[in-house]
């Protein structure tokens, strides 16, 4: 953290220091500085920085490709903030751009990967997963042809999350395993960290608990030397995840507040919405019933309000037991209905399972 903040005071004094004609210069530090406060999950001030990106952007030698450059990250930031439906268009407006450029460059083609993979994961996350396989199918074979290691690698990843939501565990993991091989030939600690963790995810889910909490805490290592937080609360959720998974609620309680608290301080709502789920879970299994419905109901107001559908329909299956151990089978009925109804809206053939399971049991108890 401490060399984060000195990086931030060199590029500030560097930009002081610049004549006003150096543009190229000048929007060089400035994507240096907005890489460092995406880190710090300093989202306010990232966006003063895109401002004045955008401006210098009209200035540079390839204006096209510099204003291109600048509405990815603004995608980005819009992902991490949980604004799903302005990073589509951010993305969107650099795809536009650049796809009326008449020769594609390498740099070019860098930047239009970059587009179509922020997209791409714009839908993943707004719960319209299937949507983005043509984008990242064109970004994977760009990234290949312009051999753009970086963006193969974000496109990899990206690839293994929506087979892992469409329940293809064994591909997920494959091309993950791709995606971390590549960025040991380039050194990207932040995305290492980002694929670790979706390893991690993927081992869970094939029910290999010992080799996911592994995965979790090498990315937690990274995430710490870099001082990145937001990383580090993600961290935190997962590895209560899996604690869930293994029975030890009060751990997995403990791991999840921590990661509510730093999500809370870094005013990101949808990663919170996330973490509240697994308070609410180790509350269930803990014998908290009411405790876990008021959680489950302020995860599932911040998933909403973020448009994550693959976390309300994980919230909302997790209520409709909540609500059964509360003695209320017509409420846990609605809510396993609404789960599976979102479920299916979105393709997320990965928890439709057990979401019949649970909707099964709230019929019956409905019906006894």
């Amino acid at each position: 953290r401490h060399a984060n903040e000195e990086a931030l005071d060199c590029f500030g004094r560097a930009l002081q220091l610049l004549p006003a004609d150096a543009v190229t210069e000048r929007f060089d530090l400035l994507l240096r500085q907005e890489a460092v406060l995406a880190v710090q999950s300093r989202h306010a001030d990232r966006r003063n920085v895109m401002v004045e990106l955008l401006a210098v952007a009209e200035r540079q030698p390839d204006p096209v490709q510099a204003r291109a450059q600048v509405v990815v990250q603004l995608a980005r930031l819009n992902i991490d903030t949980g604004d799903f439906g302005a990073a589509r268009t951010w993305a969107q407006a650099g795809i536009d751009a650049l796809e009326q450029v008449e020769v594609i460059s390498p740099s070019c083609a860098a930047r239009l990967v970059d587009a179509l993979h922020q997209a791409a994961r714009a839908a993943y996350f707004a719960g319209e997963g299937p949507t983005a396989w043509p984008q990242v199918q064109r970004a994977l074979a760009l990234a290949r042809q312009h051999a753009y290691l970086r963006g193969e690698y974000n496109v990899l990843s990206l690839m293994g999350l929506l087979h892992w939501h469409a329940g293809n565990f064994a591909a997920a993991d494959d091309l993950l395993g791709q995606a971390v091989q590549l960025i040991d030939q380039v050194g990207d600690p932040r995305r290492q960290l980002d694929i670790l963790n979706n390893l991690g995810v993927v081992a869970k889910a094939r029910a290999r608990l010992p080799q996911a909490l592994a995965y979790y805490e090498r990315a937690q290592a990274i995430a710490r030397r870099i001082g990145d937080r937001s990383g580090e609360a993600m961290l935190l959720n997962n590895m209560g995840d899996a604690c869930l998974e293994m029975g030890e609620y009060h751990q997995a309680g403990q791991y999840a507040a921590q990661a509510a608290r730093i999500f809370e301080d870094v005013n990101e709502t949808v990663s919170r919405g996330s973490a509240l789920i697994n308070r609410a879970e180790a509350c269930r299994g803990l014998g908290q019933f009411q405790l876990a419905r008021d959680l489950a109901l302020q995860a599932l107001a911040l998933l909403r309000a973020g448009h994550h559908r693959h976390g309300e329909a994980v919230v909302l299956d997790n209520l409709s037991m909540v609500e059964l151990a509360l003695g209320d089978a017509e409420r846990a009925e609605a809510s396993a209905q609404a789960a599976w109804t979102v479920a299916q809206e979105s393709g997320l053939k990965a928890l439709q399972a057990g979401i019949l399971r649970n909707l099964g049991r709230a019929q019956t108890a409905l019906r006894r």
